[in-house]
């Protein structure tokens, strides 16, 4: 049987032009996590209700109130830390990610902080004006109506340190406010908000 040839790494040109065709190719759609949380294919409705099976076929989209399969007390925690973990391995494997989160708790950051210290992570604080959050909320029509609001008024997302650069979406998101992200990280130090790093 011969032997494999061996497969290159991405070195620095193929990663700086992998990064920033990431970046200019704008943010991933939300849909896109469907690919992380579609475990337990095999899992019928029914057994998930009964809960004689633990396996959620689309964890994230459950909304239970109580039992196995509890969003806030059982899934929601153990999705976002496991989801949290994600982030190094896929890292590490080389791929480069546009990650969209909600930091919501100070514990959460911290945790990031540590698990992302060998990486290159360059943090955009995404604001916008409260009546506009609510106003999208209400015309989505698939969100908790004062969710952004207690994100930012409640949790204090946007007091758990500093940012590496931060934008304003409360008009919306044009040409100008992607290209200044971009080149904004084109630009970018060796200083990390997330790392303390300076």
């Amino acid at each position: 049987m011969p032997t494999p040839l061996p497969v290159p790494g991405p070195g620095p040109e193929r990663r700086r032009r992998l990064q920033l065709a990431a970046l200019e190719a704008g943010p991933a759609h939300p849909d896109q996590l469907d690919l992380l949380t579609s475990c337990g294919n095999g899992t019928h409705p029914a057994e998930q209700r009964s809960g004689t099976r633990h396996h959620p076929q689309r964890s994230i989209e459950r909304r239970d109130d109580e039992g196995p399969f509890s969003w806030w007390n059982e899934m929601r925690p153990r999705f976002f830390k496991g989801f949290h973990r994600c982030l190094p391995a896929l890292a590490g494997a080389g791929n480069d990610l546009i990650v969209e989160h909600v930091i919501e708790f100070r514990t959460w950051r911290e945790s990031l902080s540590r698990l992302l210290a060998d990486f290159d992570v360059f943090l955009v604080g995404v604001h916008c004006d409260l009546a506009e959050i609510d106003r999208r909320e209400r015309e989505r029509g698939d969100r908790r109506i004062g969710e952004g609001r207690s994100h930012v008024e409640t949790d204090g997302i946007h007091t758990f340190g500093p940012y590496d650069y931060e934008v304003d979406t409360s008009d919306g998101v044009s040409t100008t406010l992607t290209q200044s992200v971009v080149t904004a990280w084109r630009s970018r130090g060796t200083r990390r908000a997330m790392s303390g790093k300076s």
